[in-house]
């Protein structure tokens, strides 16, 4: 009788009104800060990635395709861009013969556009893969140019929002 008297109570309800708008904001402030970061980490990425489209695709247009060849095994061969590439911030690049990626990515069949995939292999000292964002353009001659770079950190942010909602839901 009295549990039956409790939950009718006018204050309960308030309390659990209260309990419910202050989930709601919750939500919302986690909702924005993801949206938020997620909108900055691809941004930040993809001016990255333009960039470097941009000067590999000059490449292209000035040197062909073996300029084009010759100037990623450059950059792939340079000591201080292997040390980056090693790096979290890494960037793939990879035409139709050269780049630092094994295999084509079988995600990336489109003839031009952005695209999200796993690496085919972790890094090392890791245990997952990375997720990568890239730019994929096909030349006149049907040769295809992929660049990208390696946004898992947004991979581990979005692991972390989530172990948050789980654990505050719990």
């Amino acid at each position: 009788m009295l549990l039956a008297k409790t939950l009718t109570s006018s204050t309960f309800r308030l309390a659990l009104i209260a309990i419910g708008t202050f989930g709601v904001i919750v939500s919302a402030i986690f909702s924005y800060v993801y949206l938020s970061t997620s909108s900055y980490v691809r941004s930040r990425s993809d001016r990255a990635i333009m960039t470097e489209y941009s000067s590999l695709q000059g490449a292209y247009e000035r040197s062909g395709r073996d300029g084009l060849i010759a100037l990623i095994q450059q950059r792939i061969a340079d000591k201080s861009l292997c040390r980056q590439r090693v790096s979290p911030g890494r960037s793939f690049t990879r035409p139709s013969l050269a780049g630092n990626l094994r295999a084509w990515p079988s995600t990336a069949t489109a003839a031009g556009g952005w695209t999200e995939f796993r690496a085919p292999e972790p890094l090392p000292n890791a245990t997952s893969r990375p997720l990568l964002r890239a730019m994929l353009g096909t030349f006149p001659s049907g040769d295809r140019l992929l660049v990208g770079r390696d946004i898992s950190d947004l991979d581990s942010f979005t692991d972390q929002i989530k172990t948050a909602v789980i654990s505050a839901s719990h």
